[in-house]
């Protein structure tokens, strides 16, 4: 830093050989990615756990809207994978484990199509009352089996191939388990 504060470089270690380097710049991007990983369900690379912008608070640079997050109601558990939307909006139905369309009711009108947000903290309220899916109770079961195998094949085939790959769940005949995920943090380093 110089005498006004401004960051005049970096100091950085070689994680291969241990050895340290000091790069001096004009000007210093600080592009290390947001802290997704602190949350047990996320999408984001397992390099995203804050170092960078626990780093700025240290330093002093301000951070802002830390508190808010983008949650996607349809990631498959366990997998840190998101399924479409759009298998809400083929009419995939999210149940519990009574097999209960619990959806019907937080949002009687929109029922699964609610905006994610709403959707995301309906399911969390499910499994935090006892209502979630599998051994634990920790996920919620989406359905699309009654869509047809054509439907699904035709309109939806990345899906099926992700239910395969990262739930071992043929979706045609079963439906997949899913959990809110993280998938983007809002806040951080203004600019």
């Amino acid at each position: 830093r110089n005498e006004a504060g401004d960051v005049l470089g970096v100091t950085a270690i070689d994680q291969e050989t241990g050895n340290i380097a000091v790069f001096q710049a004009k000007a210093t991007l600080f592009a290390t990615g947001g802290a997704g990983r602190v949350y047990r369900a996320s999408t984001n690379a397992y390099i995203n756990t804050g170092d960078g912008l626990g780093m700025a608070a240290r330093a002093g640079i301000p951070l802002q809207d830390m508190e808010f997050w983008q949650f996607h109601p349809t990631g498959v558990a366990g997998a840190g994978v998101l399924l479409t939307e759009g298998c809400r909006g083929e009419g995939a139905i999210l149940r519990n484990k009574d097999g209960e369309p619990f959806m019907e009711r937080y949002a009687p009108t929109l029922k699964d199509l609610a905006p994610r947000d709403f959707v995301s903290r309906s399911m969390d309220q499910e499994i935090k009352e006892g209502r979630g899916c599998g051994p634990k109770g920790d996920y919620i079961l989406l359905d699309m089996t009654h869509l047809g195998a054509d439907t699904i094949m035709k309109r939806l085939p990345s899906v099926f191939e992700i239910g395969k790959k990262f739930a071992n769940v043929d979706i045609t005949k079963e439906p997949i388990p899913v959990v809110p995920t993280i998938h983007y943090q809002m806040g951080g380093i203004p600019t």
